[in-house]
């Protein structure tokens, strides 16, 4: 739970993150909720003093949500999260860029040197096996996604995130072996 702005975050076992404010003057009480995964807000304005109706408000939520079989909203991707990822599986098969590639963030390798990661990415490409095709992006935001390469043994899924600057740059890349029946 944090709270900033007289705004609060917090989130229910099911795991759907809420922002709320409640408020009130004499005579009068309100609500609201928001789930901005899902894009959807509600409202709830009560004539008694200083009354939050917190509990109505969770209870209509939560009821909107099952009796209408809401889902979360699809993040559609950025035009450089699509194009990063490209980058990123053209690269990947073999791993063999310079330090100073402008594909990656300047303090990628810094972070872990090239070679560590070059020798890291080409044994796990090895267990995948030859890579047969690239799966579709799927972003969590319009700088963070996942995709994965489709190998002959395995399946590697790729995990990278873009740094907030022009042209946004790679920060982070994951890969982990997903073994495939």
């Amino acid at each position: 739970m944090s709270y900033g702005y007289g705004l609060s975050v917090s989130h229910n076992c099911a795991g759907h993150r809420f922002i709320s404010h409640s408020g009130g003057r004499p005579g009068f009480g309100s609500h609201w909720l928001l789930l901005p995964e899902y894009g959807i807000v509600v409202v709830v304005f009560v004539n008694q003093t200083y009354t939050a109706p917190n509990y109505a408000n969770y209870s209509a939520l939560d009821t909107l949500l099952t009796l209408a079989g809401l889902r979360p909203r699809a993040v559609p991707p950025s035009a450089i999260l699509v194009q990063r990822k490209a980058e990123v599986a053209a690269l990947l098969p073999d791993f063999n860029t310079p330090a100073h590639n402008p594909l990656f963030a300047e303090n990628f390798f810094l972070d872990e040197a090239l070679a560590t990661q070059r020798k890291a990415t080409q044994a796990l490409l090895t267990q995948a096996g030859p890579i047969r095709s690239v799966g579709a992006l799927e972003p969590e935001n319009q700088l963070r996604g996942r995709f994965r390469l489709l190998g002959e043994r395995a399946a590697v899924e790729v995990f990278f995130t873009l740094n907030p600057e022009t042209p946004a740059r790679v920060q982070q890349l994951e890969l982990t072996l997903v073994p495939t029946p």
